[in-house]
C-alpha cells in the first residue's frame, strides 16, 4: 500500500510540471501551425494530451524500479560494465550524462500523503462522476428522441451527404431536448424539430453535413477515449486548456471535410451564421458531440473566408515532422528532470534500540540465579505498538528454575518475543515465557534521563525487584542492512549479489546476479555464534541449497560456502557493508 501511494503521488508530482511544459512546448508549436490545416492542428494537440499522461507515467514506472531494485544491485551491475575490458567507459559515460535521469526526492510526512491522496481521490471521483452523469444523460437523450418521416428534401440531402462522406446506415431522429443537431453515438444525428421543417437547402445541408463529418472522422469514439485518458489528470489546468484545444481543432477539421466534400466555403459559413442566429445554443452537460461546441464560431467563419493558400502535401508532411519532433523533443527534456515522492520515516521513540537489563530483589543484586545475568532487550516502538524480543538466560541439562545455581559453560541465550507489549507514551510493559513452558515474567519499563528504569515479577513464583537498562549495542542490530556479496567458486569464477540482513527477525533477503538475470533466493536457515563473531545461514535458488559459514574480520565476514549434496560446489565468500 505505501509503495502505491508513494507512486501515485510521484506520478501527479511529476505531472504537475511536465503537463505544463508540455502545453507550452504545444502551444508553441501550434502557433507555428497557424496556417496549418485543422486536421493536423487537432493531431498535434492529441499527441500532446497523450504525452501529458505518458511521460509522467514513464517517471513513475522509474519509480517503481528503483524501489524493486536495491542501491547495491544497481552498483553490482554499474561495477560489473566497468569491469569489462571490451566497453570503452569513459566515452560511454560522457555521451550519455546528458540524458541521464535526473530525479529530485521530497520526503512527505504521512499526514500529508493521506491528505493529498483524499484530495486527489476526491478531484478524481468528482471528474468521474461527471463523466458517467455525461453518459447518462446521453443514453437518456437517445432514448428520447423518435423517428419520425423524414421529409423528402431533408432525405435527399442525407443521401447526398452519405454519398459525399462514404457513409453508409446513418440514423436520423428527431429531439425536442435539444436546439442544435448533434451527434450522439457512432451514427447516431439528432436534429431538433426547426432542421426538419426547415426548407434551406444550405442550411440543412450545412448542419447535417458537419455531423456527418463528424461520423466520417470517428470523433464520438475518439473524444470518449481522450476523455478516459485524460481523467487521471481531469483537474489539471494544462489538461483542461489542451482538451479545449482538441475540441476547437476538431470543429476546425469538420469544417474543411465538409467544405472539401460537400459545400462551397462562403455558403457553409453563412448557413453556420444562420444556424446559429436560429438556434439557443444552451449548455448540455450530456457526452455529445454539436455543431456548436467549441465556442469559437468567430474563428470558423474567419479560416472559411479568408481562404488562405495551403502549403504542398511535402511542406506539410515537412512542418508536422518538425513540430512533432520538437513536441517530442520537450517531453524527453522533461522526462529527463523527475521527482520522487517518498513517505518521511517517523522520528525513532528514544526507547528504540538495544538494552542490557540489570534485575535486582528488594534492592539486592540476586547472585547463583539466571537473573543476576544481563538480559538483552532489543525494542522498536512503531505509534503506540512495541514490537522486540529479550533474551532470557537459560541452563543446559537441567530443569529451569528462577533460583537455579549455575555454571557460566551451562548457559544458553534463549530469544523470546514480546507477549501483550504495551506502551501509553511513558510506559512499557510487556510478558515473555522464560522457559517456554508458561513461566511469565511481567516487566514494566520507563526511560529515565539516558537509562531504562522499572519493575519485574515472576508471575508464577511470585519473586519480583526491579530493572536498570543502559543501552548497548547488539550483534543483531550491527548486523542488519544491506550487505555486499561476492562468492568465488573453486574454479575461480566470481558470482556477486546482495544481501538484505534483518539480524533481529533472523531474515536475509539474498539477491544474486547469475548470468545476467537477478534472482532473489530463499533464505531457509540462519544462525548466530555463541561468539558473536560468526554467522551462517543457508538459502535455496529454487534447485540447490547452498551454506556459507562466516567469521566476522575487520568489520566484514569472511568465510567458505558449500553446496549441500554430494560432490557439490563449494568456495570463498565475502560480505562487505554497503556504505
Amino acid at each position: 500500500m505505501e509503495t502505491i501511494s508513494q507512486w501515485l503521488l510521484t506520478f501527479l508530482s511529476n505531472a504537475l510540471w511536465q503537463a505544463l511544459v508540455i502545453m507550452a512546448a504545444a502551444l508553441c508549436c501550434d502557433r507555428l501551425m497557424r496556417n496549418a490545416s485543422g486536421r493536423q492542428r487537432h493531431f498535434l494537440w492529441v499527441v500532446a494530451l497523450v504525452l501529458c499522461a505518458l511521460v509522467p507515467l514513464l517517471g513513475a514506472a522509474g519509480h517503481l524500479r528503483e524501489v524493486a531494485q536495491t542501491p547495491a544491485a544497481r552498483e553490482l551491475a554499474m561495477g560489473q560494465v566497468e569491469a569489462s575490458p571490451s566497453i570503452p567507459t569513459l566515452p560511454l559515460a560522457a555521451s550519455t550524462e546528458m540524458f541521464r535521469p535526473r530525479i529530485w526526492t521530497f520526503s512527505l510526512s504521512p499526514v500529508l500523503i493521506m491528505l493529498a491522496l483524499a484530495c486527489y481521490g476526491i478531484a478524481l471521483a468528482y471528474h468521474g462522476i461527471r463523466l458517467w452523469r455525461a453518459g447518462r444523460r446521453t443514453k437518456a437523450l437517445l432514448s428520447s428522441a423518435r423517428n419520425r418521416e423524414v421529409p423528402e428534401r431533408l432525405a435527399l440531402i442525407v443521401e447526398r451527404c452519405q454519398s459525399a462522406f462514404g457513409l453508409k446506415s446513418v440514423t436520423i431522429l428527431y429531439s425536442a431536448e435539444t436546439s442544435v443537431p448533434v451527434t450522439a453515438g457512432r451514427r447516431t444525428i439528432l436534429l431538433p424539430e426547426a432542421l426538419f421543417d426547415s426548407d434551406s437547402p444550405d442550411l440543412l445541408s450545412a448542419a447535417v453535413g458537419h455531423e456527418m463529418a463528424h461520423i466520417k472522422r470517428r470523433d464520438f469514439a475518439l473524444n470518449l477515449i481522450y476523455e478516459l485518458l485524460s481523467l487521471p489528470l481531469a483537474c489539471h489546468p494544462a489538461i483542461t486548456f489542451i482538451k479545449r484545444r482538441i475540441k476547437e481543432t476538431r470543429e476546425l477539421a469538420s469544417d474543411e471535410l465538409v467544405t472539401s466534400r460537400l459545400l462551397d466555403a462562403s455558403d457553409y459559413a453563412r448557413s453556420l451564421l444562420r444556424l446559429a442566429e436560429s438556434a439557443m445554443v444552451l449548455h448540455r452537460s450530456a457526452y455529445t458531440l454539436g455543431a456548436f461546441d467549441a465556442d469559437i464560431l468567430e474563428e470558423r467563419i474567419m479560416k472559411l473566408i479568408e481562404r488562405k493558400p495551403s502549403l504542398s502535401k511535402f511542406g506539410k508532411t515537412a512542418l508536422m515532422v518538425a513540430v512533432l519532433s520538437l513536441l517530442t523533443a520537450s517531453s524527453a527534456v522533461a522526462a529527463i528532470y523527475s521527482l520522487s515522492i517518498e513517505q518521511r520515516a517517523e522520528a525513532a521513540n528514544p526507547m528504540d534500540g538495544d538494552w542490557e537489563l540489570f534485575l535486582t530483589q528488594d534492592g539486592r543484586e540476586i547472585k547463583g540465579s539466571v537473573f543476576s545475568l544481563p538480559m538483552p532487550l532489543y525494542l522498536k516502538i512503531e505509534g503506540k505498538r512495541p514490537i522486540g524480543n529479550i533474551g532470557f538466560p537459560a541452563i543446559s541439562g537441567v530443569g529451569a528454575g528462577l533460583k537455579q545455581a549455575i555454571d557460566q559453560v551451562d548457559i544458553i541465550l534463549g530469544i523470546h518475543g514480546l507477549r501483550n507489549p504495551s506502551f501509553d507514551g511513558r510506559l512499557l510493559s510487556f510478558r515473555f515465557d522464560s522457559n517456554g513452558k508458561g513461566d511469565l515474567i511481567e516487566m514494566t519499563l520507563e526511560l529515565t534521563g539516558e537509562n531504562l528504569v522499572g519493575r519485574w515479577k515472576a508471575l508464577s513464583g511470585g519473586e519480583s525487584g526491579s530493572i536498570r537498562g543502559v543501552r548497548t549495542q547488539s550483534f543483531e542490530t550491527w548486523i542488519t542492512g544491506a550487505w555486499m556479496v561476492s562468492l568465488m567458486s573453486s574454479d575461480g569464477t566470481e558470482t556477486r549479489g546482495e544481501l538484505i540482513v534483518d539480524g533481529h527477525r533472523q531474515v536475509v533477503k539474498p539477491i544474486f546476479n547469475i548470468a545476467g538475470v537477478k534472482k532473489e533466493w530463499r533464505l531457509v536457515e540462519t544462525q548466530v555464534g555463541k561468539d558473536r563473531e560468526t554467522y551462517s545461514f543457508q538459502v535455496f535458488n529454487g534447485e540447490q541449497t547452498f551454506k556459507a559459514e562466516l567469521r566476522l574480520t575487520n568489520d566484514q565476514f569472511e568465510g567458505s560456502w558449500k553446496e549441500m549434496r554430494a560432490g557439490g560446489a563449494s568456495g570463498r565468500i565475502k560480505l562487505i557493508r554497503k556504505k
